[in-house]
Parts: C-alpha cells; sequence; structure tokens
C-alpha cells in the first residue's frame, strides 16, 4: 500500500500517465489531479503570477463524467466540451450539439469522435447526429479560465479588446477577453475611458500582417485610456516590455485615422496612421517597447492628432511581459 488519502470527488477517476485525475466534486464544478505515487496534490504555475496554484479545471453544467486521451480531456459542458492537456489553454466549448449523458466524446489516434448518445435525450440543442473532428490549428477556439490571481503581483498577461473568450498564445501567454463574455476569467482589474466604446470583432482568417491575428480581429474604436493594475500599495518600481496590437477595421485610407499612444504619460507613437504603417486595413501591426516602468498600474492613453479626419483611435490588444 503506497498512501491512502480522503479525497473527495465524483464519479470515477482517470489514470493519465503518473497522475490521477479526478471528477469535480458535484457536477460543474472543479476538478483537480494527483500523483498517482504519493497521492499528493498536483500544482501548475499560474501563467500571470508565476505563483505555484493547484492544478485544476472547471466545466459549466453537465451530465456526463469526464474521459481522457493523451492530449486532451472531453466532457459535457452545456454543449460538448474539452480541456487540452498539452497547451493547458483552458476550457473550451464545440457549440451547436451536446454530448451525450454518457460520455460519447471519444479521442482516437487524433480524430475526435462524437457518435450520437442523445436520442433519448430533451434537452434543446441545434443538431442531433453523429460527426467528428481533426485538429486544424488556424481554427479559432476560445476558452475560459479559473485560475486564480491570489496575492501574487501580474508578471505575464494579454488583454484581448473584444474578443469572445480567453486563449492561450504560442508562446504560454494566457490572452483574455474584455469586456469579460466568454465565462470566467481571472479576475485583473482594468478601467477604461470612454466606458462604451464600440467594439467591434471580425474572423482572424479575414486578416493579413504581423502578430497574432485572433488579437487584431478585434478591439475597439474611440478608445481614450486602458488602465490595467499589475499590484497594489507598493512603492518598488518594476520593468515590462509591452506589445500593442492595431488593425484597422474600417475601409479607409491612410491619413484619415491619426492618433498619438503613450504610455504612463510619455508618448511612444505620434501622428501613429495604421493604415499607412500597415500597408491597409485588415493587416494587424504590432508596435512593441521594452523596459517600461510601473508601479501598481500601466496606463495606455490614445489621443487623436489635431489633421485626423476620424477622431476615434482604435486599439486591439496590449501583451504585458515582466522582465527579470
Amino acid at each position: 500500500l503506497l498512501w491512502d488519502k480522503p479525497h473527495k470527488y465524483y464519479g470515477t477517476c482517470m489514470l493519465h500517465g503518473d497522475r490521477i485525475i479526478t471528477q469535480a466534486i458535484s457536477l460543474g464544478t472543479v476538478c483537480n489531479a494527483y500523483d498517482l505515487l504519493t497521492g499528493e496534490q498536483l500544482m501548475r504555475t499560474n501563467p500571470i503570477t508565476g505563483v505555484e496554484a493547484p492544478w485544476d479545471f472547471a466545466r459549466t453544467y453537465c451530465c456526463n463524467t469526464v474521459v481522457a486521451g493523451k492530449h486532451l480531456i472531453t466532457f459535457r459542458s452545456g454543449a460538448a466540451g474539452y480541456f487540452d492537456l498539452t497547451g493547458d489553454g483552458g476550457t473550451g466549448n464545440l457549440g451547436g450539439f451536446k454530448s451525450g449523458c454518457s460520455s460519447n466524446l471519444i479521442i482516437a489516434n487524433g480524430v475526435l469522435n462524437s457518435p450520437d448518445y442523445t436520442r433519448t435525450c430533451t434537452c434543446s440543442y441545434q443538431n442531433q447526429t453523429s460527426l467528428a473532428f481533426v485538429h486544424v490549428p488556424d481554427v479559432e477556439m476560445w476558452t475560459f479560465n479559473i485560475f486564480k490571481l491570489g496575492d501574487g503581483r501580474i508578471k505575464n498577461v494579454g488583454v484581448n479588446l473584444g474578443a469572445p473568450g480567453d486563449r492561450r498564445g504560442p508562446d504560454g501567454l494566457i490572452w483574455l477577453d474584455y469586456p469579460s463574455v466568454g465565462g470566467p476569467s481571472p479576475d485583473v482589474a482594468i478601467a477604461i475611458a470612454p466606458q462604451t466604446p464600440q467594439w467591434f470583432r471580425r474572423h482572424s482568417s479575414r486578416l493579413d500582417g504581423e502578430g497574432l491575428h485572433w488579437v487584431a480581429a478585434s478591439g475597439a474604436r474611440g478608445l481614450r485610456s486602458l488602465t490595467i493594475t499589475l499590484g497594489k500599495d507598493t512603492d518598488e518600481t518594476y520593468a515590462y516590455d509591452v506589445a500593442l496590437y492595431f488593425a484597422e477595421p474600417d475601409d479607409i485610407g491612410p491619413g484619415v485615422r491619426v492618433f498619438d499612444v503613450a504610455l504612463q504619460g510619455e508618448n511612444v507613437l505620434r501622428d501613429f496612421d495604421i493604415v499607412k504603417e500597415a500597408g491597409g486595413g485588415n493587416r494587424a501591426i504590432v508596435r512593441e517597447f521594452s523596459g517600461i516602468s510601473v508601479k501598481d498600474e500601466l496606463k495606455v492613453t490614445l489621443r487623436p492628432s489635431a489633421s485626423a479626419e476620424e477622431r476615434a483611435p482604435v486599439l486591439c490588444g496590449v501583451a504585458l511581459r515582466a522582465r527579470d
């Protein structure tokens, strides 16, 4: 006997390599993981604060048990749902159909199979059919996350303005949707002015240019300031690298939308013309700034230039990475 500990969980557990993944204590709540040989709860590094925290994930309302493949966990989470074990990017949903009350999202050799198992279900979902999925990296997939910030200072985070959910970038940076519309997200304090800019969103396949297209595919027109609280009550100054994402959403030419951008009150872009700099509309462009000094808050300020015909600056996303 290696260990015997009173863990609480619902239903059956999964053996996944050297860990045990539990079902939620009650349907719709948090699932955890434990070391197979010791029974100790497994931890992860919070990607936003860098602080160690329990490994867990959540799903919304549901009526079946979680099943696992090598890289993916599948379950019902309202509709069909999944958690990416490899990327650790949060809980995602495949809308339009539900998984069965018995688990029927079966992972097999790179294909996610969903044979229909809902013949006796009374839930109202659009499609009742059997189907299968293969992985296509360019497809937009959005998730929600239950990372708790605790007392840790924010070290790395992306703010994806107007996005429909969270998403983890290829470099591991978590991009949070603002305003939060895609489900739970870590509670990063963000303030904007004005309170009601004009939000826009297009599919990322419509964009060209540089950087992450799914960040530049959404944003805010008319934003004058965005403030992100990174810590509280400190006199110490920290250095951050800041990346600003832009894309022109409207059919306008060069010289129409021109504005200044400031970080911490210091101008970093003067008479910035997205169309001119990016080479046209619907083209993503990223501007990066190193060693920005921050105490409690990072503030981005946008101000239309005197010559601008269109007086509403555009911003799509902000990425922050703390310097070591």
